[in-house]
């Protein structure tokens, strides 16, 4: 595999970018080879709108998905646009009645810490900052979430809900035809995307090109579609174990 059979890059940024939350140097200068060689990284996160902006901001990409899929930005010479899947009026209002039910289930449930910085969704703490929430009240929350029709996605850190019918994989199909004009057959043939958490599975599955960082497994039961590949490599080190396979480099060992 090689930068002429991949021209996309789907990403996910928490414990895939990111590692212990921090961006590494290496990871940094991996985005930048890529883009040098004509390949488009976009990372697809369910963090924040407002963390999102701020990424696009610092980091060489043009398009940038937050929340899921809820929000996209877009980046041209330094000029920040922002997309949303449906009116941002709208989508604060779902969230609003998101936020009540969860009070009603359980009011005690500790919601993340960048809450007040998202537009659309609503995100719970499950291993942020050393939280740990039991696995059987995350149960409770999905049911009342799967009784009402709405959305949830599971990933290292937040369990996060919404009313809209989008996630990753919908989401990248939509913000790449409408603001990159990408069709999915394009998509299909040329795109490579790479992962760790449960709410990365729908990407997996839209994209035959999966690669799942080394750590994915630890949580293999709650995913409904599994990475083609398993990298050899963690979180952040994973991410320059693949850009480096596309551009034909060697590459080593996270330590």
């Amino acid at each position: 595999m090689n930068s002429e059979q991949v021209r996309f890059v789907f990403t996910d940024v928490g414990d895939t970018l990111l590692r212990n939350g921090q961006l590494l140097p290496e990871v940094l200068t991996a985005m930048y080879q890529l883009s040098q060689q004509g390949i488009v990284v976009v990372p697809v996160t369910g963090a924040s709108a407002g963390a999102g902006e701020a990424m696009i901001r610092q980091w060489p990409v043009k398009l940038l998905i937050a929340e899921n899929g809820a929000v996209a930005y877009t980046q041209n010479n330094g000029v920040v646009t922002r997309h949303s899947w449906l009116p941002l009026a709208e989508l604060q209002a779902q969230q609003q009645e998101v936020l009540a039910m969860i009070a009603n289930v359980e009011p005690r449930l500790a919601l993340a810490s960048d809450q007040p910085f998202r537009l659309a969704d609503v995100a719970i703490n499950v291993a942020q900052d050393n939280a740990s929430l039991d696995a059987e009240l995350i149960n409770r929350v999905v049911a009342a979430v799967n009784e009402r029709g709405w959305q949830y996605g599971l990933s290292s850190i937040h369990l996060n809900i919404w009313q809209a019918n989008y996630n990753k994989a919908q989401a990248i199909v939509r913000w790449m035809h409408d603001l990159l004009g990408v069709d999915q057959d394009e998509l299909a043939l040329y795109s490579a995307c790479i992962g760790d958490s449960p709410n990365d599975a729908a990407m997996f599955a839209r994209i035959p090109r999966s690669f799942g960082i080394n750590g994915w497994q630890n949580h293999r039961e709650d995913f409904t579609d599994e990475p083609a590949i398993t990298l050899g490599n963690g979180a952040g080190w994973g991410f320059v174990e693949l850009a480096h396979k596309l551009l034909a480099v060697d590459y080593w060992d996270e330590e």
